[in-house]
């Protein structure tokens, strides 16, 4: 079910955000537009790789349970 990510920079940011909800217990945030290359799509990445999600307009929610039953929780900010 989860989508191949074709640059191992945009694979490690959404990792990295998905571990550091689970580590600290907290929301992590990405920004579509800065925190990836032109041509990711970070949102279809996060909807492969979540449980569910919330588009509260300029920010989706999205959540999930990491392969240890851990929940974490990832917003992405996807305003120009």
């Amino acid at each position: 079910m989860n989508k191949t990510i074709t640059s191992a920079s945009d694979e490690e940011t959404i990792t990295d955000a998905i571990n550091r909800s689970v580590r600290h217990n907290e929301i992590a945030h990405l920004r579509a537009g800065g925190d990836f290359d032109e041509d990711f799509d970070p949102r279809a990445a996060l909807l492969d790789l979540c449980d569910d999600h919330a588009d509260n307009g300029e920010i989706i929610e999205f959540w999930g349970t990491d392969s240890d039953g851990d929940e974490w929780r990832v917003h992405l900010n996807v305003s120009e």
